[in-house]
């Protein structure tokens, strides 16, 4: 796809702009808030939450890791072996013809 298409279809809008690094600091920064609320300081002394939380952070990171070295792989195979890939297999017509989105 052409580098100028493809930046005028990338979304701008607020929620579109986090990356995985803010996500991250926004839950720590959660819970960090949390714990120095009055009512916050018994769940967050609480080990089995902090447990919870910190396993839940953690496959959540891995998975992200995990997922994108899949899509790299298949979208490897994927050209290699008949051009699917970035091809949108709902639209109508000939697929041989049809753009790469």
């Amino acid at each position: 796809m052409d580098p100028t298409t493809w930046q005028k279809s990338n979304r701008t809008g607020f929620l579109y702009s986090f990356t995985l690094n803010n996500v991250l600091q926004i839950c720590v920064a959660n819970i960090i808030g949390y714990s120095l609320a009055p009512f916050g300081r018994q769940l967050v002394t609480d080990s089995h939450f902090m447990t919870v939380v910190a396993t839940t952070v953690a496959l959540s990171v891995v998975a992200f890791f995990i997922a994108e070295v899949f899509i790299n792989q298949l979208m490897g195979q994927l050209c290699e072996k008949g051009g699917l890939f970035g091809k949108d297999l709902n639209k109508v017509g000939d697929q041989a013809t049809k753009e790469k989105v």
